[in-house]
């Protein structure tokens, strides 16, 4: 590892060389690996064979154009001059991604700025940048870096070009105490360094040092390698209970167990954008044993609101049910700080299943406090509040209906159709007024579904408020299939007080009268209310000099005589 100072960015070539074109080649198809690894995991087969096709093409373009080095910035990766890969173009379907989630990025976050693959390069060379560039790539919150992973691989063909750390600093001699002064910042005073600092007295003898040292090696050496294989032997998550008892029995002060919670809480939304559910499950009953009154809270949904959940949602749409059954086990359990992840995945979720899975968790958190879901309803995407809403309808209650009124206002109809199916789990004296006011709808399916629901109570409103829309001037004005909905809703609701509307409705016209879809609705709701009043309208209507009206009535009542 070494560390380069930035430079500005070269610029492509008009004409690729044979390089840049084979490596340009390579990193779609890495990038496509990424992809695949974000969604369907690392230990997948078909992932599994994708990253062996990489190793042995990328091995195959080290014999023929190793050494090269490849410089990196936050959107593209060059090959000299030449852009190998750049940012999409925009306005395309690629450019509506996140930068964060793309291969120049992820190398740049990380302190990337040059790669140099040597003709020596070996398969573990290669594997080791793969490996580590799918364990960054799932997380956008980790503990983990490229840079770190590959210094533990110990590479011997691929040298990592990082981004200066390094700050000079002067002392000021007339500040006292003050402290050091940062190089730049105005201050007078000479630069810290080793040849400033006071030589010791009674300085070692090289050769004697040498041989103590060389006489305690060969033992020491075997102690460390012996404890580094009994630590390794056991995953470190195995040991973390063990160790935050060791410590909190050392110091079982407020400040120490605080940092040792914010610890976990870092480690359990690293594991969770991992998707490693078996991971965080242990993460979360650490935190539960360090933190028993849950002061982290609010820093738990921090990391949790942080955690990408359309790459979450990816994961869960390809994985199998007792998967998706540990995620949402760990959401509930984690409580109210997951909650804003647990709707982004339900408003990422393509599979249906995965969106039962997400509304039965939500619907069990929120249970006690469904007002929780009530700033999703404000979302812009109308498939979020549609989804909260079903949410709600799962719950029920007052309080549920409360927050379904203002969905019942959402200008997507789609949204409304779920309120309606929403309100059917609340109070019938909280639900009517919302169902009387979603009549106004101009969405058939609206309406046909709140009439539906209506249809459940036998209640006085419901009468008067056909009967005033029907009657209303605004009624030849909404669409046909509205105007059928509730012209027939009068024949199963409205009885003999509905006779004389409908009649109205029947012979609206006169003699230029036409068929419409509420003059037919008219005569069937007639035939099916049964009544000596509303039969005598029919047969009056069959003497009518209008064929429109003959004809509905003749209509109505054949089909009467049918299903009697």
């Amino acid at each position: 590892m070494s560390q380069t100072t930035p430079r500005t960015s070269p610029r492509g070539a008009d004409e690729s060389s044979p390089a840049a074109r084979n490596l340009s080649e390579w990193f779609r198809q890495l990038d496509r690996w990424v992809r695949m690894v974000r969604t369907f995991g690392a230990a997948n087969p078909n992932t599994v064979a994708a990253r062996e096709r990489l190793l042995e093409d990328f091995l195959e373009q080290l014999g023929y154009h190793a050494p090269f080095t490849l410089h990196v910035t936050p959107l593209e990766i060059f090959l000299r001059d030449e852009a190998i890969v750049r940012p999409p173009a925009p306005g395309s379907l690629e450019s509506r991604g996140n930068v964060e989630r793309r291969l120049p990025f992820l190398l740049y976050r990380d302190g990337i700025r040059d790669l140099t693959f040597a003709a020596e390069a070996t398969r573990t060379d290669v594997g080791a940048f793969l490996d580590a560039l799918a364990r960054v790539a799932t997380s956008r919150r980790s503990n983990e870096d490229l840079v770190t992973l590959l210094w533990e691989a110990d590479l011997s063909g691929l040298r990592v070009d990082v981004a200066p750390v390094e700050q000079h600093f002067r002392v000021d001699a007339s500040a006292g105490d003050a402290g050091p002064a940062a190089e730049g910042s105005g201050s007078s005073g000479e630069e810290a360094t080793s040849e400033n600092r006071e030589v010791t007295a009674h300085p070692a003898d090289p050769l004697s040092a040498w041989r103590e040292l060389a006489a305690r090696e060969g033992p020491a050496l075997g102690e460390f390698r012996a404890a580094w294989d009994e630590a390794q032997a056991a995953p470190w998550t195995s040991q973390v209970p063990e160790f935050l008892n060791e410590v909190t029995a050392l110091d079982p002060g407020l400040e120490t167990t605080e940092a040792l919670g914010r610890s976990v809480v870092g480690w359990l939304g690293s594991a969770v954008q991992r998707c490693a559910w078996n991971e965080a499950a242990q993460a979360i009953a650490a935190l539960e044993a360090v933190d028993p009154g849950g002061r982290t809270a609010e820093r738990l949904r921090e990391v949790l609101g942080a955690v990408d959940p359309e790459a979450v949602a990816e994961r869960l749409d390809e994985s199998p049910d007792e998967e998706q059954a540990l995620f949402f086990a760990l959401g509930v359990r984690a409580g109210r700080p997951a909650l804003d992840l647990l709707v982004g995945v339900l408003a990422i979720a393509t599979r249906s299943r995965l969106r039962a899975a997400a509304t039965t968790a939500l619907a069990y958190l929120c249970a006690d406090e469904p007002r929780l879901l009530a700033p999703h309803l404000a979302d812009e995407r109308w498939y979020v509040v549609r989804n909260v809403a079903f949410v709600l309808g799962q719950i029920g209650g007052p309080e549920a209906a409360e927050l379904l009124a203002a969905a019942a206002r959402h200008v997507d109809a789609r949204v409304r159709r779920t309120v309606v199916h929403a309100l059917g789990q609340v109070p019938v004296a909280r639900r009517t007024p919302l169902l009387l006011g979603l009549l106004e709808s101009t969405d058939a399916q609206t309406v046909s579904a709140t009439l539906a629901m209506l249809s459940r109570d036998a209640d006085r409103r419901v009468i008067a408020a056909l009967l005033e829309r029907v009657t209303a001037p605004e009624f030849e004005s909404r669409p046909d299939e509205v105007k059928f909905a509730l012209v027939s809703a009068l024949g199963d609701a409205g009885g003999g007080e509905a006779v004389k509307v409908l009649e109205q409705v029947l012979q609206k016209g006169g003699w230029f009268a036409r068929r419409t879809p509420e003059r037919t609705a008219a005569a069937l709701a007639l035939a099916r209310i049964g009544s000596p009043a509303a039969i005598d309208v029919l047969q009056a209507g069959l003497r009518s000099r209008s064929e429109a009206i003959r004809a509905s009535c003749q209509e109505a009542l054949a089909r009467k005589e049918r299903v009697a």
